[in-house]
C-alpha cells in the first residue's frame, strides 16, 4: 500500500498569510497549475 500526502494548489490567501480553516480559499492561476502538475504525477505512480 502506498499512501501520498498533497496539499491544495495555492491560493490567494497563502499569499496574505490568512490562516484558512473550514472556509474554502479559491486556487488562483497557480495553484490552478500546481494542480494539473500534481494530477499528471499522480496518475503515473
Amino acid at each position: 500500500m502506498r499512501i501520498v500526502i498533497t496539499r491544495h494548489g495555492q491560493t490567494n490567501h497563502n499569499i496574505n498569510n490568512i490562516i484558512q480553516g473550514h472556509d474554502e480559499g479559491e486556487i488562483n492561476d497557480k495553484g490552478y497549475i500546481q494542480v494539473v502538475n500534481l494530477s499528471k504525477k499522480l496518475k503515473k505512480l
